[in-house]
């Protein structure tokens, strides 16, 4: 509720200020949200085109700093830059729209560097404007480029094609939708008698999903390796985590006991207090306290019915704050739909299992030991893998929040 107050606050001191400088009647922006698409109903629309794609610029590379008052819009040597995870991010992006088919037209950046080469990138062409540059209202001219804005985002594109934008966060917090947008990811609107309806929010990674489906390749041909275009680490990571949208897959910690057959004991054969080992046990504690220091959204812990999957749950949900488990079969068909399902927004889904559970749906490369496999899925038959976290790496996500060093190994 307190979201939405400041919402609705936020957008009401815009209009205000825009009204009383551009004169306009009513708000510039339609919030009704009646008319929200999603997974393949948003993209057959975004195909037929009339929409106005709002991207915030792809990851920037946190190690450059800009110096205050002494940034030069003609010399990207002054500005922070897109990282390389940036650059293949926007890259993945236009190659998907493309392989979607999605008709793009005019497209708008902010004269910064990270903005432009991020258009440049997914649609390849671009034309500096203003109006995205995200100057602050309170000035004469932050005003008028919001309102610039305002009215770009309210003129229908070109037929038969969609307008590109790419911007900045504050532009689009200013817009009173939510919650800012992730590097790379896309606020989408229609123009509707010249006011802006938001439609959708699609995150990078989304693109691929929707243009490679994961379940129309054969099992033994996917990868669980991060997509190399969309692989998210350190400080990016840590960010869309506390987001939510994602399921994280846990290998379980080291097993330790295994039954005759070779395979770990199930649920029904666990005579002892504990399966695991104590090095094992402690590092499932330790994954559970950096999740809840990292603050992540999780609810519901789903869990195969292994005995050291069902140890590991309970250590990592009793450390991070005492979540409800899932005793569920974590295998086939019904962790192939557990993966593919979408994830809401402001949630992780937690999903604890063996290394051929996984493998058998996901494929190789094998999970270690307390190892995390990310995942996203937009509804689009399948998931992208945006990363790995190894057990040890869970702490230093923790230090990107903190804005201390942050550097995963390489």
């Amino acid at each position: 509720m307190l979201k939405v107050v400041e919402t609705i606050c936020g957008l009401i001191w815009l209009i205000a200020l825009l009204s009383s400088s551009a004169g306009l009647a009513q708000s510039p922006l339609a919030l009704d949200g009646k008319n929200v698409l999603s997974g393949e109903e948003l993209i057959r629309a975004l195909r037929e085109g009339g929409y106005a794609l709002y991207f915030r610029h792809g990851v920037r590379d946190t190690s450059v700093r800009e110096i205050n008052g002494k940034i030069v819009m003609t010399d990207c040597g002054t500005q922070i830059p897109l990282s390389s995870v940036g650059r293949a991010q926007s890259l993945s992006i236009g190659v998907a729209m493309r392989k979607l088919g999605i008709p793009i037209g005019d497209v708008i950046a902010s004269p910064l560097c990270r903005t432009m080469d991020t258009a440049r990138l997914i649609a390849g062409h671009v034309r500096a404007d203003h109006a995205v540059l995200g100057n602050d209202p309170e000035q004469a001219q932050g005003l008028q480029d919001f309102a610039r804005l305002f009215r770009i985002l309210g003129t229908p594109p070109d037929r038969g094609t969609n307008r590109l934008i790419v911007g900045h966060r504050f532009a689009y917090e200013a817009m009173g939708r939510g919650p800012t947008l992730l590097e790379g990811e896309a606020a989408i609107f229609r123009a509707v008698s010249g006011r802006a309806e938001w439609i959708a929010r699609i995150r990078a990674e989304d693109w691929q999903s929707y243009a490679a489906p994961m379940l129309e390749v054969p099992a033994s041909l996917r990868s669980s390796a991060p997509d190399e275009l969309l692989e998210l680490r350190a400080l990016s990571l840590a960010v869309a985590l506390r987001t939510g949208g994602y399921t994280i897959f846990f290998r379980h910690a080291d097993g330790g006991i295994l039954a005759p057959d070779g395979k770990p004991p199930i649920a029904t054969d666990c005579e002892k207090p504990s399966i695991l080992p104590d090095t094992a046990r402690e590092q499932a504690a330790k994954i559970g306290e950096a999740i809840a220091n990292l603050r992540l959204p999780t609810g519901v812990v789903h869990v195969s019915s292994v005995c050291p999957a069902i140890e590991t749950a309970r250590l990592i949900a009793h450390a991070g704050g005492g979540w409800t488990l899932d005793m569920a079969t974590v295998e086939g068909k019904a962790l192939e739909q557990l993966l593919s399902s979408p994830v809401s927004p402001y949630v992780i889904r937690i999903v604890v299992g063996d290394r051929r559970q996984f493998n058998a749906v996901a494929g190789p490369p094998d999970l270690e030991e307390g190892e995390a496999a990310v995942l996203r899925s937009s509804g689009a038959k399948g998931w992208v893998v945006v990363g790995r976290i190894l057990a040890e790496e869970w702490r230093i996500l923790r230090a990107c929040m903190l804005r201390a060093d942050c550097a995963l190994p390489q």
